[in-house]
């Protein structure tokens, strides 16, 4: 589970390169502000990823490059993250002598990290680069130093100063990679080394789905096409079994015009092994001569293999655990997207090390902070996200049990009271836990069953007879005795248009709201879907909001759609009952007839218009349904709205879309899931359950929930227009 922080971290990269490394900051609470390059390419393109960071382009041994840098970091600083450049660098034993230290500068660019780190006086201090920085000695202050003892020197009364060398695929990465990190942290704060994970992703989990291509091919999948090769690679890898390189070959092994063995490392020539992590991917990952750059390939009828080539952009970003839409430009040079990655750390494992950061609440400016309290919570789905604003929610009450034990399991630092609002009892608990703690907030998403629209049980006794209709003005009587500062009432659409019984008559919510805080309170109310707001998943909310006046909280600006090709498409196909053995991504068992009648029924398509493998009762009999029960997605769209009964193939829109098979029939005929429906609906793909939640409990929750970016991003509009 990601590590909550509460309060963002404003941070500076030196030696950037496109800013791969950074991918996933925001999503544990760091900004990165500033960041320096040397290359104008890569600086422009890391420009064109993250146009909200400043770019500094230039060589940061140039006295005006590194004021600049100065001048531009956030004051104060909270984070550096650095990539010096170890080309150069000698270890123990080579090049001692100080004059060969002098003709190569690069050896010198950490003491820049140390300048910068003297200069700014951050509070964490990430540096990396490969194993070998740890072995590097440098002649500092009269003696050969390692940078470690560099370090220790400058800043070992300052800073706890740790080191460790880590492999990405211990931390999620398909791809075996090397890397040194050191991290510097003050004294008194938290920094924890992440935990591995207990499976390591294979290059068939990662990539397996993807389409074959040869040399020179492309696909309709963007970044998804094969580079061209040579006539003479291209034979010999097609001769060239899974794991295994063409050197070994008897008859096509790699040779001159005339006959002769090529020589060269048994590195070279190589296709990547199915099950196992790739290997590291280098700067040279364009050619088939270099190390282990070969597409694994599968044997065909001929006894040759498919995919003589090297792995398309596509495949690389993936093995390096970025993302299947990542935002670059479609006209970025392929060249360049494979020397960054190749340059590159894995982002997903630099996310798991900064995740380790632990922000005691003496580190919080708490004036900036935000109490609230959550009523109605459930288990606490929608505020997953709520980290990374400056809300915090110290308290939640919920009626059920099991809802409100995994509540306290996602926030175990927040007060879950269990117990009905309706209670006088329950409701002066969370009325206290207010005044005590000085909350500012309230979330509340109390549920409408039972209310009526217009023209329907208007009587007064009818609304007596069913309490569930007087859940939101208990939640007016909390309002009434505390004084908030912000208040977000959220729920289904039609939650605008009921009528609740108030003074006598029957009121929309908003003119109740209005009669009765008008003078106090901005009072605004709007459905947003969630697929304009960074959710891979078509899911209206009604979000009612209120705030003092004179106080500010904007709304969200809209975003482009995320389509369930970009968001689930690189998952591997699954059929009813399989496991993937990635966290999560395993399908559930279906019934028989089901899973028949939706092999048969294309993308986009429900199963009930089939005119044979139509879904049938036990007896044969065709089982009557909506046009979108047993339907499957389509890939071009955001996933339709997850209900609580997303884990039923007979239910609304519930099952992939599948691909096409060469006999005709569709893949994946099965309900979404658990991941793919993490990833739909923006909860964190490394979230963790109790331990006794059920399938149906986890679908159960999500169905109920606002989706987390969706209430992030409007209580992010705290403060701002």
């Amino acid at each position: 589970m990601l590590c909550m922080n509460k309060k963002r971290l404003k941070g500076i990269s030196l030696f950037a390169s496109a800013g791969i490394g950074e991918t996933y900051f925001k999503e544990v609470g760091v900004d990165i502000l500033v960041a320096n390059e040397l290359i104008k390419q890569r600086a422009d393109l890391y420009k064109s990823i993250s146009p909200e960071t400043n770019v500094i382009c230039g060589d940061i041994t140039d006295e005006r490059v590194f004021e600049s840098i100065i001048a531009a970091a956030p004051k104060p600083l909270d984070f550096i993250l650095a990539s010096p450049p170890c080309q150069g660098m000698s270890i123990a034993g080579k090049n001692r002598e100080q004059s060969s230290f002098e003709v190569d500068p690069r050896n010198y660019l950490i003491t820049y990290v140390v300048k910068a780190i003297q200069r700014t006086n951050p509070t964490y201090v990430l540096i990396e680069n490969v194993p070998t920085l740890l072995k590097v000695k440098l002649e500092y202050k009269g003696e050969m130093r390692s940078i470690l003892e560099i370090l220790g020197l400058e800043f070992g009364d300052q800073y706890n100063i740790d080191s460790k060398v880590v492999d990405s695929s211990d931390y999620g990465v398909p791809q075996v990679r090397l890397r040194a990190i050191i991290k510097m942290h003050k004294s008194g704060t938290v920094w924890n080394w992440p935990q591995k994970c207990a499976h390591k992703i294979t290059v068939k989990e990662a990539i397996g789905y993807l389409p074959s291509l040869e040399a020179g091919e492309r696909s309709d999948i963007k970044w998804h096409y094969a580079r061209p090769h040579t006539p003479e690679n291209v034979l010999w890898m097609k001769h060239t079994p899974t794991g295994h390189t063409a050197f070994e070959n008897p008859v096509y092994f790699p040779q001159k015009k005339d006959g002769t063995p090529v020589k060269g490392y048994h590195s070279s020539y190589r296709r990547i092994k199915w099950d196992a992590p790739a290997p590291t991917i280098t700067m040279r990952n364009d050619c088939i001569a270099s190390q282990r750059n070969v597409h694994p390939g599968r044997q065909l009828s001929d006894g040759t293999y498919s995919d003589a080539r090297v792995l398309t952009p596509l495949e690389l970003m993936i093995l390096d655990s970025l993302p299947v839409d990542w935002n670059i430009p479609s006209d970025t040079p392929e060249l360049l997207i494979r020397q960054c990655i190749g340059e590159s750390i894995p982002p997903l494992m630099l996310k798991q090390i900064v995740s380790g950061i632990i922000l005691e609440e003496s580190e919080m400016r708490q004036d900036d902070r935000i109490k609230a309290i959550s009523l109605f919570s459930s288990a606490g789905i929608g505020e997953l996200l709520l980290h990374s604003t400056k809300v915090d929610v110290i308290a939640g009450n919920e009626l059920l049990p099991k809802r409100a034990e995994c509540y306290q399991f996602f926030y175990p630092n927040a007060e879950m009271y269990c117990g009905d609002i309706m209670e006088d009892s329950t409701k002066k608990h969370m009325i206290d836990i207010v005044k005590k703690n000085n909350v500012k907030m309230l979330l509340a998403t109390p549920p409408c069953q039972g209310l009526s629209t217009l023209g329907k049980n208007k009587k007064q006794i009818h609304y007596e007879k069913d309490k569930r209709n007087y859940l939101v003005l208990r939640a007016m009587e909390i309002i009434d005795e505390c004084d908030f500062d912000y208040v977000l009432i959220e729920n289904v659409p039609t939650f605008l248009e009921m009528y609740f019984p108030y003074e006598g008559d029957y009121y929309k919510l908003d003119e109740i709201l209005y009669s009765k805080y008008s003078e106090k309170y901005f009072i605004e109310a709007r459905v947003l879907n969630a697929k304009d707001y960074g959710v891979c998943q078509s899911r209206p909310r009604a979000i009612v909001k209120m705030y003092k006046k004179g106080l500010v909280w904007g709304w969200p600006t809209r975003q482009p759609e995320i389509t369930l090709e970009k968001a689930i498409g690189h998952l591997p196909s699954l059929e009813a009952g399989q496991d993937s053995g990635i966290p999560w991504h395993y399908a559930k068992p279906q019934n028989e007839r089901a899973i028949l009648a939706l092999k048969h029924t294309p993308t986009g398509k429900s199963a009930l218009t089939n005119e044979v493998y139509y879904p049938k009762k036990e007896d044969g009999t065709r089982i009557k349904g909506f046009h979108n029960t047993f339907k499957r997605m389509v890939w071009d769209e955001p996933c339709p709205t997850r209900t609580t009964f997303s884990g039923s193939m007979s239910s609304h829109n519930n099952v992939h879309p599948g691909r096409l098979l060469p006999d005709g029939t569709y893949s994946d005929a099965r309900v979404l899931t658990l991941l793919e429906t993490f990833i739909v609906s923006s909860i964190p793909n490394d979230v963790r359950f109790p331990k006794d939640s059920t399938d149906t409990f986890i679908r159960t929750v999500i169905g109920e929930a606002i989706p987390p970016k969706l209430l992030y991003e409007v209580v992010n509009k705290i403060g701002r227009e």
